[in-house]
């Protein structure tokens, strides 16, 4: 945030006091890392003036919304831990595995969307797929006509 302020007041400026409150934030891997939150600046302008300035820094979760709400969900990824706002946050129709925008997958079933985990979603393509081919393959010698039945 010094270059921030040092923008705002210009080179020649002595800082008199200066403060910075930071956040500790774990990321994907579980490590705590710091972030700015809000700084402080006390400058004596070269003029002889007391400039006193407060900047804010926005912060924006993985899914692009800004942190302003309630904690949203970590996805269950391995390797993701991303967080998404509570609006943005999907669940796995199938396994209700918490899952980020990146890694949800949409099938679309009967004129609706259905939100899955890719590991749902490979196995629900991979159902659908060998059931078209056992009924391509089974279709001439099955009958369905109601006609047939004794």
């Amino acid at each position: 945030m010094s270059n921030f302020f040092e923008t705002i007041f210009g080179p020649d400026g002595q800082p008199v006091k200066r403060e910075i409150e930071i956040m500790l934030v774990p990321d994907a891997d579980g490590n705590a890392r710091t972030v700015p939150v809000r700084g402080e600046a006390i400058v004596m302008s070269p003029d002889g003036a007391l400039d006193r300035v407060v900047g804010a820094v926005q912060h924006f979760r993985d899914c692009g919304c800004p942190v302003l709400s309630a904690p949203g969900v970590r996805c269950a990824i391995a390797g993701c831990g991303k967080i998404s706002c509570p609006n943005c946050a999907k669940r796995c129709a199938n396994c209700l595995m918490p899952i980020c925008l990146e890694h949800t997958e949409v099938l679309m079933v009967a004129d609706s969307a259905v939100d899955l985990c890719p590991r749902c979603f490979a196995e629900i393509r991979r159902k659908r797929l060998f059931g078209q081919l056992a009924s391509a393959l089974l279709g001439p010698f099955v009958s369905t006509d109601p006609r047939n039945e004794p």
